[in-house]
């Protein structure tokens, strides 16, 4: 089997960079003849956290894994790229096909052979504690941009994965929860992308998720694993499992994985050899997932090249890529750009101002050699003779409020998770935390599997509303004055819950607080912090006087993660911050970070900007700065519709389990996105596909032909800039209800002022068809369909027809 190269990678990669073209076939054959059934049972399952097994006999090596998809995760520091949602944010192949290919590097150069990106399920629901490594919520969009990636990390010889198949769609409960979704909402929605990645991208490996589908493990669902995957689709490649998502071996094998990583706990040799001696597993399939293997070892087996992670080449994309995805939602009176005339006195202040927030929580983390900050990056692109003050918040306005202070606080801690028994150890303690990373309550102590409970008194200096916090991992509750306000009973990595309460000065309050942790990194952090936005007298007239302010607020990893879902709501605070600058300052500019959309109905009427930076990786703040100042122009585009409220979202009602269960129903059907808000009296607060710019583009010329629209983009602005044009389509005589209109291309094309382009965008039968269940197969009725060409799904600059005639 060969390897298949595009094209435009042999045209701009360097010699060294392109792996071997070689027929792999013969070679698999031969070491499938030599391999024992104890060897080939090995190769089932990995070790070492991330690394295959090899058989050293028969000079078959170990592939060394590494997380993604933001950077290589695990072996040191690199450059840190922007997160999947910004660059999908782009809407630009090419700059996803160069970031690829960056990842790729850095990954050959660390010696990594399978990079566990992209990450490409779909956006559902804004607190998804993931959303942030995806790719948006259109499975156009999403599949375009993600088999760009992939053809840049395998054209550098390092094998991609697409995760997680499928309909991984919330963090809460992903390990237990079944993702219940019709047969054509599967095909329309959830599968394309990965689809796309299999047939265009040529994608190397597959990761199945956590979460059942339909009642069935993905690592155990042969439907999806096998029939649709394999045989369906072609995928030559090797299905493994996300790390620990196997419940039953036998399934699993049976199921169509082919790798359990990160070892062989339930696919095991014992099991398997029983399995095939019961003829509950045949040699046949046992001998499948041994090529896919070899042929996975055979093609990515590439040895580390001398190369430094990091360079100027990565810092440049990573930069770009940061910038491109960057969104202008609201620029009210044209205070954007920021003039350095006009504004010589800019303050720059929230909790993402100062230090940079790369990324999000989890497997996507990367530690980079640099990290600008928003306040960095105001400041140094403003230049001199421009002034930026950092407010700096005052101490309340943290997390964690290093000031709070208790009295006669005892700890208790039991050497099991349920709190049960005589506590092992006491201690007075001023406050209820355990750090990240001592491990334990005390040297020597337990690192996991253990509880504790603090109980103390507060006494609140002033009457006011306090606002207490916990992060924990695990689970965690409190109590004060005996009602429970925050209850996380459960496993999670560090999430933030925060509840308020009115208390009167002087008067002592009694804090309960209990924690568990079962697995991983102990950790507890606890504070409170009265109401108000916790802005001192100086700072206030700072910002009245400034001739604009930057709030930088949003999401960080402490609040937005793998493992759990984040709140709709901004982290508290927030929305007073801002609302309490809008006030003093007209000129206010908010940018936002994190991997969706927030509650901004508290402030958004007051502030005269908005900026989405998503988490921007290692560059974000010169990427701001360069935006807000004018040196570059916005050219983002929203791949998510962001609703105005969290009820008006189709999942709304059915987001969660229904109660004492595990099913998660998908009822909104195909109504996802901008497909439910074109067809129901509800409209966006921001539609999917938009964004401003500092210039305007007009759109003319329309003309359809069976293979291709065609249409003509001028930019009628006075600056230079990039625009990125949509095409839709929509079918309004098809035998079953289809949504009002779908994305079926795009192209950004960059223009100068006066400048135009005509743009060519493909049409394919693909196109104008739906999946009917009845036929099992895509079908497309003959008859007249819409082209919709436009700058937004809400904003149609250009409609035509096209006649499908009978085949």
């Amino acid at each position: 089997m060969k390897r298949l190269l595009v094209l435009a990678l042999l045209s701009t990669a360097p010699a060294w960079a392109i792996p071997p073209i070689h027929d792999t076939e013969d070679r698999v054959n031969e070491l499938l003849k030599q391999l024992t059934l104890a060897e080939k049972l090995t190769l089932l399952g990995g070790h070492h956290d991330f690394h295959t097994h090899g058989i050293p006999r028969l000079g078959i090596p170990e592939l060394k894994m590494s997380d993604g998809p933001m950077g290589v995760h695990d072996y040191g520091l690199t450059t840190a790229y922007p997160a999947p949602v910004g660059l999908a944010a782009s809407w630009d192949v090419e700059l996803a096909r160069r970031v690829g290919d960056s990842l790729g590097r850095d990954a050959r150069a660390l010696g990594v052979n399978v990079l566990l990106a992209p990450g490409m399920n779909l956006y559902r629901v804004p607190m998804n504690g993931r959303n942030f490594e995806y790719l948006g919520e259109d499975p156009c969009l999403a599949g375009r941009i993600a088999t760009a990636e992939i053809q840049g990390i395998q054209g550098r010889g390092v094998a991609a994965t697409a995760k997680h198949f499928i309909a991984n769609n919330s963090e809460e409960g992903r390990s237990s929860n079944s993702s219940d979704l019709d047969e054509r909402t599967m095909r329309e929605l959830y599968l394309p992308a990965f689809e796309a990645c299999v047939q265009n991208g040529h994608v190397a490996a597959l990761m199945d998720a956590y979460n059942l589908v339909n009642g069935t493990y993905m690592t155990a669902n042969g439907d999806l694993n096998t029939v649709i995957a394999k045989q369906e689709w072609g995928f030559a490649g090797v299905v493994m499992s996300d790390w620990d998502a196997v419940h039953d071996g036998l399934a699993a094998a049976r199921g169509g994985l082919d790798l359990e990583m990160p070892s062989a706990r339930y696919m095991n040799p014992e099991l398997l050899t029983k399995a095939l001696a019961d003829g509950q597993l045949t040699q046949e399939q046992l001998d499948d997932k041994v090529r896919r293997i070899l042929r996975l070892t055979l093609d990515y087996a590439q040895p580390a090249l001398p190369l430094s992670t990091f360079s100027q080449p990565g810092r440049d994309v990573a930069l770009e890529a940061a910038r491109e995805g960057m969104v202008l939602l609201k620029n009210q009176g044209n205070l954007l750009p920021l003039s350095r005339k006009r504004h010589r006195r800019v303050v720059v202040l929230g909790p993402n101002a100062y230090p940079a927030v790369p990324g999000g929580n989890g497997s996507s983390m990367t530690e980079s050699f640099v990290k600008v900050s928003m306040l960095e990056g105001i400041s140094g692109v403003a230049g001199t003779g421009v002034e930026v003050l950092y407010a700096q918040p005052a101490a309340d306005m943290d997390l964690v409020v290093n000031g709070t202070r208790f009295t006669d606080l005892k700890a208790e801690y039991f050497d099991n998770a349920n709190l049960e028994g005589a506590p092992v150890f006491k201690r007075d303690e001023p406050r209820p935390e355990l750090l990240p990373g001592e491990g334990s309550y005390r040297p020597g102590g337990p690192t996991d599997k253990f509880s504790a409970r603090w109980t103390g008194v507060f006494t609140p200096p002033t009457d006011d509303d306090y606002r207490f916090f916990t992060a924990a991992d695990d689970g965690v509750r409190l109590w004060v004055d005996d009602t429970l306000l925050i209850d996380n009973w459960k496993n999670n990595s560090e999430a933030v819950r925060s509840a308020a309460v009115h208390l009167k000065a002087g008067k002592p309050a009694r804090i309960k607080v209990e924690y568990y942790d079962v697995w991983g990194v102990a950790s507890l952090r606890f504070g409170v912090t009265r109401g108000g936005s916790g802005l001192d007298e100086a700072t206030r007239r700072q910002i009245a006087e400034a001739d604009a302010v930057v709030v930088c607020a949003g999401f960080s990893p402490a609040t937005e993660g793998e493992a759990w879902d984040r709140t709709f709501q901004l982290p508290p605070g927030q929305n007073a911050l801002i609302s309490e600058a809008a006030a003093l300052n007209p000129k206010t500019i908010v940018t936002l970070t994190g991997g969706g959309n927030v509650d901004m109905e508290p402030w958004i009427d007051k502030v005269a900007a908005l900026v989405h930076v998503w988490y921007p990786g290692q560059e974000g703040g010169t990427a701001l700065g360069q935006l807000l100042w004018g040196d570059h122009n916005f050219s983002g585009k929203l791949p998510a519709s962001f609703e105005r409220a969290w009820s008006d979202n189709p999942a709304h009602d059915h987001y969660k389990p229904e109660p004492g269960g595990n099913h998660v129903r998908y009822a909104e059907g195909l109504s996802m996105g901008y497909r439910f808000y074109d067809s129901h009296d509800v409209k966006p607060r921001y539609p999917f596909g938009y964004g401003l710019s500092y210039t305007k583009f007009s759109y003319s010329g329309l003309q359809v032909s069976p293979t291709e629209a065609s249409f003509t983009v001028k930019n009628i602005g006075s600056r230079a800039g990039a625009e990125v044009a949509q095409l839709y389509v929509s079918d309004g005589h098809s035998a079953l209800p289809r949504p009002v209109k779908e994305l079926k291309g795009f192209a950004r094309v960059d223009l100068r002022p006066g400048q135009s382009q005509r743009v060519r965008l493909p049409l394919y039968h693909r196109a104008f068809s739906y999946w009917d269940p009845a036929r099992h197969d895509w079908r497309a009725d003959p008859g007249q369909f819409g082209i919709l060409v436009g700058s937004s799904s809400t904003d149609i600059r250009l409609r035509g027809t096209l006649d499908l005639p009978n085949p």
